[in-house]
Formats: C-alpha cells, sequence, structure tokens
C-alpha cells in the first residue's frame, strides 16, 4: 500500500466566511466563484489534481471549478448541495421559482433591503426550516446566491465530469424533498 500525503485547503469563497465580496461589485456567479477556488488552489498547490469538496452553494461552485479544470480535478465531494435542480424551496409547489432571481436582484437595492429581508428570514425559517440562528443578512445573503444559480449548466456539468463524484446528504434536511435524496 502506498502512503499519500494529503493537504486540506479550506476556501472561503468571496462574500463567504472572512472573504470580502468581489472588488469589482460584479454578481458573484457561480463560474466567478470557481475562478476564484482556482486561484487560491493555484497559490498554494502545485498543478497536482485535487478533490473538490462543496457544501450548500459551494456544490455549485465545485461542479464549475471541475468543469473548468477537469485535468486538476481528481474528484468531486457534494455535501448537502443546493443540487443539480432546484429544490424544495425553489420548486413548484410553493411557486418561488418565479420570483426567486428578481427577488434575489432585488435584495442588493438598498431601498428593498429591509422588507425584503424580513420576507425572506420569515420564509426560510418559518416555512423552509433554516435555523433560527441564521442571521437575516446570512438569509439575504443566501437568499442572493441560489437566485444565480444556473441549473441547467450544473446539471450539464455533472454530464461532462469524467472524474468520481461523492454526494451526500441528510434525508431529513427540510430543503431536500425524499425522493431527491434517492437521485
Amino acid at each position: 500500500m502506498t502512503t499519500r500525503k494529503l493537504r486540506f485547503l479550506t476556501v472561503d469563497l468571496p462574500g463567504h466566511g472572512k472573504s470580502p465580496m468581489f472588488a469589482d461589485n460584479r454578481e458573484p456567479t457561480t463560474h466567478r466563484m470557481a475562478q476564484s477556488l482556482w486561484s487560491v488552489v493555484d497559490e498554494v498547490e502545485s498543478n497536482d489534481a485535487v478533490v473538490l469538496l462543496g457544501h450548500s452553494v459551494g456544490g455549485h461552485v465545485v461542479l464549475e471549478a471541475a468543469r473548468q479544470r477537469p485535468e486538476r480535478s481528481l474528484g468531486v465531494a457534494l455535501l448537502a448541495p443546493v443540487n443539480v435542480r432546484p429544490h424544495r424551496a425553489l420548486g413548484n409547489q410553493f411557486g418561488f421559482h418565479n420570483v426567486l432571481r428578481p427577488l434575489g436582484r432585488m435584495l442588493q437595492h438598498p431601498a428593498w433591503r429591509t422588507p425584503l429581508g424580513a420576507f425572506s428570514e420569515f420564509v426560510l425559517k418559518r416555512i423552509l426550516g433554516f435555523p433560527r440562528s441564521v442571521t437575516r443578512e446570512e438569509v439575504m445573503h443566501t437568499q442572493r446566491q441560489v437566485s444565480l444559480i444556473d441549473f441547467s449548466r450544473a446539471a450539464q456539468n455533472v454530464e461532462k465530469l469524467h472524474c468520481p463524484v461523492f454526494h451526500a446528504f441528510a434525508v431529513d434536511d427540510a430543503l431536500i424533498q425524499p425522493a431527491r435524496a434517492e437521485e
């Protein structure tokens, strides 16, 4: 058996954790987030292949990153990803899919931040089961990020991958329908 030395690199994407948003104030698309991820990986790692792990919205970012640089992508792990298709919060049964993108954009406008932020916080916490400890700013940031996801591109990214993919989430996740957990 070969002994391999493993290194772990944790990255806060722009606008997440302690990382500031993109300085140019352009939309933080999944494509741009993946480019940002590779810039950090390139600084730290040589040209070695890496396993990309993404949680929640980060799942879309690592799928896009693997598509951008298949030669560097040894594998992809998706932990409780928003998914390659819209989940319960974005599905037809709630009707949110029709207003998600406009709502995400409206949350950027100062005049709409307070009323829409309160509404988004109510919906995500009280109806969809987000933890009550999540702040309104975090709710609005999540709303904005999810509104930028191109689900059809994410599905295409999965189909084009030439590396192993590990996909896991809890079946009691309030945002994931049980049938999706078995896909």
